[in-house]
């Protein structure tokens, strides 16, 4: 009778919040519907927009990338249909690959999407040494994240290229860092636009996470050099946790480093926190205060 209870009630309060924000759903159903378009749009620009040199590098990778996720999970649904051979499967794994299909449609998608507006934003940016580094780091980042995260075992043999471009990625965005914190209105737009303030947040924002990523990547590659350089960890997902627990300077001490390798890369972790940190509030207040 309890779990009745609670299963009932549950439901009614959701109801009741679904029908309260009728004006706030109608707003996400639009704000959804236009994310939509923008994605459609998105997907058109890549083979319209540019130079036909850049139509059509971006259009390999697209569709290259594309086809190569639809085949994983094409083959891995395929091979769990093939275990069972049953009729029932075969149309659920029909229906499983056509949902999968449109939800990876939309995510690359969506992916794009974002990717193209960080591109936008960073290539208006007036400081061309800012937009460099930042357009250089983005483009490692994301190429050596691409790959993390479809196949890891792609980065076995490459360790010290991987290291070194993951070095350079660093260092490109402490550049950025140091002269956001001397001087924030480097991140001004070219277009002489007046949201430099909100330039400065999103910027911040950006290079936080692409610093993240860029020590997470680190951290990984240094488990693959040196099997069993943290302690408990069973994945990639561990190092992660460990990264962002390392990185807000909280440390459990559920995982804790053994190598000399591992343990510089923790020092690198917490120090660099400190610097974000430091240079995110001061970039973003010192700007509003002046």
């Amino acid at each position: 009778m309890g779990k009745v209870l609670i299963v009932v009630c549950t439901i009614i309060v959701l109801l009741s919040i679904i029908v309260s924000n009728n004006k706030k759903n109608k707003r996400l159903i639009k704000s959804i519907y236009k994310t939509l378009k923008e994605i459609n749009k998105t997907y058109k620009a890549i083979f319209t927009e540019g130079t036909i040199f850049i139509k059509i590098m971006h259009g390999g990778i697209f569709v290259v990338s594309e086809i190569l996720v639809i085949l994983m999970v094409v083959s891995s649904i395929t091979n769990y249909v093939l275990t069972q051979q049953t009729l029932i499967h075969y149309v659920f794994a029909g229906i499983c690959i056509l949902v999968a299909l449109l939800i990876l449609h939309l995510s690359i998608g969506y992916i794009l999407l974002i990717t193209t507006g960080i591109q936008k934003f960073i290539g208006n940016v007036k400081d061309e040494d800012l937009k460099g580094n930042l357009l250089l780091s983005y483009f490692l980042l994301s190429v050596y994240f691409t790959v993390f995260l479809f196949d890891p075992k792609q980065f076995e043999g490459i360790h010290i290229i991987a290291l070194a471009g993951l070095l350079i990625s660093y260092i490109l965005n402490l550049k950025v860092l140091i002269r956001l914190i001397k001087n924030p209105v480097h991140i001004k737009s070219k277009h002489g636009d007046n949201n430099t303030a909100s330039r400065i947040t999103i910027i911040s924002v950006l290079l936080l996470i692409m610093v993240i990523l860029n020590l997470f990547l680190a951290t990984c590659l240094i488990n693959q050099i040196y099997p069993g350089s943290f302690s408990n960890v069973s994945n990639n997902f561990d190092l992660f946790y460990y990264t962002i627990i390392t990185f807000t300077t909280v440390g459990y001490g559920d995982i804790i480093p053994v190598t000399v390798p591992a343990k510089l890369i923790g020092i690198i972790i917490s120090t660099t926190s400190v610097i974000c940190i430091t240079i995110f509030l001061s970039s973003v207040l010192s700007y509003k205060e002046s």
